[in-house]
């Protein structure tokens, strides 16, 4: 193993190769496998820019193409229920639970996926969407606050 690495022979396939072939691969919208295997893998720098600034992501609210990861956002519970227009979900399979504490998770945060909206926007779009439902409302409301609290990813930006 460490004669082959000397030689430059690398221990797994590299990204360009991977994503060339993908489509051969009968790719679904489950990115897990995928991601499970890139975590694992041993990754170059080089691999790790190309990962972040590729789009081959599915996102659970937008099928017209695939997404790199910083156009995306880990959906969390939270977040998955307000269904906000503005934000890419990324696709996940409903029985697995992806948290960005998860290894999964980390290693996306690590490609550029997001966690929480920019406040500017979401508070834009609750000024102006005059159909929301109260509960909806309150819902966002809810969100924004416990993230306003000293320490909150929104403390810095309110």
């Amino acid at each position: 193993n460490d004669f082959l690495l000397s030689l430059g022979v690398r221990k797994s396939v590299s990204v360009e190769f991977l994503f060339s072939n993908l489509d051969k691969l009968n790719w679904s919208d489950n990115p897990k496998a995928l991601v499970d295997y890139l975590r694992s893998a041993t990754l170059t720098t080089q691999d790790l820019q190309n990962l972040r600034s590729m789009a081959y992501l599915p996102a659970s609210n937008d099928k017209s193409r695939t997404f790199a990861p910083s156009e995306l956002y880990i959906g969390e519970s939270d977040l998955v229920d307000l269904n906000l227009p503005f934000i890419r979900i990324l696709q996940w399979p409903p029985d697995e639970k992806l948290s960005v504490n998860s290894a999964d998770g980390k290693f996306l945060v690590k490609l550029g996926c997001k966690v929480n909206p920019p406040l500017q926007p979401f508070l834009q779009h609750l000024s102006t969407q005059d159909d929301l439902t109260d509960e909806k409302r309150l819902q966002c409301l809810n969100f924004i606050s416990k993230r306003l609290r000293p320490g909150g990813v929104y403390e810095r930006e309110w």
